[in-house]
């Protein structure tokens, strides 16, 4: 069944050591998909360039708030985590 509402993020780990993680990410919203590579290195996020085209900043911004917690787990001593699949409402 096709999403009619909100949007979701699906990142897929590719590489990552001790500070750095670099996931291959899906952005999905009002039925558009937004492919990148994304990697976070010691709290910052980089973001390659997305295709189609740069989806919605309100997307971009739960991409960012969802790596930035994976980072902040990964201080505490936890793994990376291999897949993040979340949906939130458009804001």
């Amino acid at each position: 069944m096709a999403q009619e509402t909100g949007g979701r993020v699906k990142l897929a780990l590719c590489d990552a050591d001790a500070g750095r993680a670099a996931y291959a990410a899906t952005l999905t919203a009002g039925g558009a998909s937004y492919a990148a590579a994304v990697t976070i290195d010691e709290g910052v996020i980089v973001e390659g360039t997305w295709s189609p085209g740069e989806p919605p900043a309100w997307l971009r911004s739960l991409l960012a708030a969802f790596l930035r917690s994976a980072w902040k787990e990964r201080q505490r001593g936890s793994e990376w985590p291999v897949r993040i699949h979340r949906w939130r409402a458009e804001r």
